[in-house]
């Protein structure tokens, strides 16, 4: 019996699948793109982050209070991407662009290997369901009989 450790990449909001998908087998890199989606919860919070970054930027010589209810929005806005699964350094880059992404890159956490693709380009996806299943293969377990 062949046992593989690995791990599935599942979706973290409903989304629809817009592109980067990667074929069976495929070796992959720490941090790599996996899959392209588009998302519209992921949508809104991007664009709530760029609303409450342009209050914080215009209120920067503000009341006290208008400023600190600007940087909660800011705040609010960061949680809500980070708990939808985009990393802090993707929050970092759209913070600093002009309009909301059409779609988000989902990267691996860890390299290894494309064991198998649940997912093809315009499928939807709901939360939770699993895109792919990724091992390392460079450590297996064999049990022999």
């Amino acid at each position: 019996m062949l046992l593989l450790l690995g791990h599935a990449h599942r979706a973290r909001a409903q989304a629809l699948v817009v592109g980067h998908l990667l074929l069976r087998l495929a070796l992959l890199e720490q941090g790599q793109a996996i899959a392209d989606l588009y998302s519209p919860e992921v949508y809104a919070a991007h664009q709530d982050l760029l609303t409450a970054r342009r209050s914080v930027d215009k209120l920067a010589g503000g009341s006290e209070l208008a400023r600190s209810s600007a940087e909660s929005a800011l705040a609010a806005a960061r949680e809500r991407l980070s708990l939808l699964g985009v990393p802090e350094s993707e929050i970092e880059a759209m913070a600093g662009e002009s309009k909301p992404r059409k779609s988000v890159a989902i990267r691996t956490g860890d390299g290894g290997t494309v064991m198998e693709r649940l997912v093809t380009q315009g499928q939807y996806v709901e939360t939770g369901a699993v895109l792919y299943r990724i091992a390392d293969l460079t450590r297996l377990w064999v049990q022999l009989d």
